[in-house]
């Protein structure tokens, strides 16, 4: 416990190893007797000096994390977008959580961020006027809806994300702009009393395979409904299994229990492929009226609603089986 909530925060994951390591060694040498306990004491430090100089010759003592907090790995890539100058990718942990383009906000290179940004382009004609976004992460959608005029509220759990975007992936702090660094759930509850209802929301919290549980419920599917204006949709990023994705198909289910349309999108590129891709789900009052989307040059994209016939439950606060729905898809 004292790693995970204190020394990782302050020393990183790999030097709060090397800690824990060391005590533990030291305990272990407090149990041999006495003389014993100075001739392994002299053996550890020899190991241990063999091993250090090892290290720095395989430069095995770097952190692969440009920042790390208590939640998150973070690291940060420079890249050139396809014909569109100078971005950066953002890494949390092993997995690239986004790619921000500097001059344009509006360049998408991840597939599933140009689909949201269509499908909210098609149903009000121009970016929401108010969104709200469970996670942050590179915050693209939001910067580039910023700069079109529009407003957005963030539920970010990590600050040092936050931070990361700001100092690093071109965000711009705006009058529209409104960040709460706590649960998305307990952040969107409080969205009430003379709050304007929000266009649209968009859940991107999830982390591959680590999945908070409590943003895929019926209740907190309730709590979307009732925080969206009746002509707005909630969108939901899901990566599961491409062949039978059956936590992608519980997700599903369970906004179906609360919205009366929901669909499931898949890039044409990914219908033939195996592994894990992403589906994005929306859920509205009436429906798209959409039957495909296509992406603008220079990737070209295209996107169709699928059907799942698979026997999937619906997902409650008292019974969520996020990491067996994962385990269970190929």
């Amino acid at each position: 416990m004292l790693a995970g909530f204190v020394l990782i925060g302050f020393l990183g994951s790999l030097w709060s190893v090397i800690l824990i390591a060391g005590l533990y060694a030291l305990a272990a040498l407090s149990a041999l007797p006495g003389r014993g306990r100075w001739r392994a004491l002299a053996l550890l430090a020899a190991g241990g000096g063999a091993v250090y100089g090892v290290g720095l010759t395989l430069d095995a003592w770097r952190s692969p994390c440009n920042a790390e907090s208590a939640y998150s790995c973070i690291r940060i890539e420079d890249r050139q977008a396809l014909g569109a100058g100078p971005s950066r990718v953002l890494v949390i942990d092993h997995l690239v959580h986004g790619i921000n383009v500097r001059d344009h906000p509006d360049h998408f290179v991840m597939g599933y961020i140009e689909l949201v940004d269509l499908l909210a382009r098609h149903r009000f004609d121009g970016v929401p006027e108010r969104a709200f976004f469970v996670g942050g992460g590179a915050y693209t959608l939001p910067r580039a809806w910023l700069a079109a005029g529009g407003e957005a509220v963030v539920a970010e759990l990590d600050p040092l994300v936050t931070t990361t975007a700001i100092e690093r992936l071109w965000l711009e702090p705006a009058a529209g702009l409104v960040i709460h660094h706590q649960d998305a759930r307990v952040a969107l509850a409080a969205q009430q009393g003379d709050a304007r209802p929000f266009d649209l929301i968009f859940g991107d919290a999830f982390q591959d395979v680590t999945v908070p549980p409590h943003l895929v419920t019926v209740e907190f599917a309730e709590l979307v409904r009732d925080r969206l204006h009746p002509d707005g949709f909630y969108v939901i990023n899901v990566i599961d299994h491409a062949l039978e994705p059956r936590f992608a198909a519980a997700v599903a289910r369970t906004l179906a229990a609360v919205f009366p349309e929901v669909a499931i999108w898949r890039e044409r590129a990914d219908l033939a492929r195996s592994g894990r891709v992403n589906h994005v789900i929306t859920a509205s009052e009436r429906p798209l009226d959409l039957s495909a989307a296509e992406g603008a040059p220079p990737y070209n994209r295209q996107w169709h609603p699928i059907r799942l016939d698979l026997d999937a439950p619906i997902l409650t606060d008292d019974h969520s089986p996020v990491e067996r729905l994962l385990a269970a898809g190929r």
